[in-house]
């Protein structure tokens, strides 16, 4: 090293500029494109050609970075890039700051899903939220609007020193995947839904994009998967209470409850999202779909003031809530049952400190 780049105690970088020639640079071509992405942040592939997946890193690695930085889901990105929609979004960045790498790497994936972004002031789909800026949700125009849209995703994304690295990535961080999850954490809460409630779910998902629901699940557009896996894994069961469990002499309908929702339960994701289809289909398929969202409002109260009348649940359980849309009027209700919204479910312990 030459004398006048030697200091005592302090390290001295020179940049230099290079460029590689034309042979140099196709010396390398063979190399597997993977070679150029974080080793840790591998994933699979989302295209059957090995030989085309391989060409889609090479061409697009920008794009694959994106994908690996953000960890973005797959399902979503299949969502996101159905021919048949062109969904917009918008975004609120990292501190208010649009142009961080994280916010420009997203923007990178949604427009390679044929997404549009609009203005914040404008009606949009989805809201992608860096977890950087969640501080200063507050300042969003419109949030409380946009909060009580139902039609309306809110995802989080990125990475920032004040929040836990379990919360990077992208996340449904308001709804009610994130509480069920939450729930299914707490040592002293137990969670579940009606087949009859995911039902009509499904249908007006079904109205709404005009499209069949089970044939997007297998195409991996259905934007529920990821609840109907949690269904899968245990986190919420899937279960209405019985109607009586006191046993005769020819028959224990205690046993008919169990083989139902347990011994000949559905057996995966796409059983049960055919369930829960049938299940609302042979109960309300001839009701008015203006009647849908009252009738099964009634049914959810009958059933969760049943499991409250049982003896086991009586034992364990004190509180009895019900997860409700946010625009519905939680007002005191007859039933004695709590209904909340996702955002204003509050568990009054200190399991979850922030909620």
């Amino acid at each position: 090293m030459k004398p006048e780049l030697r200091m005592d105690k302090c390290l001295v970088a020179a940049l230099i500029p290079w460029s590689l020639t034309h042979k140099q640079l196709t010396r390398h071509h063979c190399n597997s494109p993977n070679k150029y992405l974080p080793p840790q942040a591998n994933m699979e592939p989302f295209l059957k050609d090995e030989n085309q997946w391989l060409r889609t890193i090479r061409m697009k690695s920008r794009y694959h970075h994106a994908l690996r930085l953000l960890d973005f889901p797959e399902p979503l990105r299949k969502y996101l890039s159905d021919d048949g929609h062109v969904r917009t979004f918008t975004l609120w960045g990292d501190g208010g700051n649009h142009n961080g790498i994280e916010s420009i790497f997203l923007s990178k994936i949604l427009e390679k899903c044929r997404t549009r972004r609009v203005h914040l002031d404008d009606t949009f789909r989805l809201i992608f939220i860096h977890v950087g800026a969640i501080k200063s949700l507050h300042k969003l125009p419109r949030l409380s609007e946009l909060s009580s849209a139902s039609i309306v995703q809110f995802y989080t994304y990125g990475s920032h020193e004040t929040v836990a690295p379990q919360d990077w990535g992208i996340h449904d961080p308001i709804g009610v995947v994130h509480r069920i999850s939450q729930i299914h954490s707490h040592p002293m809460w137990e969670c579940y839904i009606l087949p009859s409630v995911l039902g009509m779910v499904v249908k007006i998902y079904s109205q709404r994009e005009k499209s069949d629901a089970v044939a997007d699940f297998d195409s991996g557009r259905f934007p529920y998967t990821k609840l109907l896996g949690m269904i899968e894994d245990g986190e919420i069961s899937l279960i209405s209470s019985p109607s009586k469990l006191s046993p005769t002499k020819d028959h224990d309908p205690c046993q008919d409850w169990m083989k139902k929702y347990w011994t000949y339960r559905p057996q995966g994701p796409r059983a049960i999202l055919q369930t829960c289809i049938d299940t609302f289909d042979g109960k309300y398929g001839e009701i008015r779909p203006e009647d849908w969202t009252p009738t099964i409002l009634y049914e959810v109260s009958k059933d969760i003031r049943c499991m409250r009348s049982l003896p086991l649940f009586m034992k364990e359980y004190r509180r009895y809530i019900v997860l409700d849309s946010p625009k519905a009027q939680h007002n005191a209700r007859h039933d004695a049952l709590e209904w909340v919204s996702t955002r204003k479910l509050d568990f009054k312990d200190e399991f979850f400190p922030s909620q």
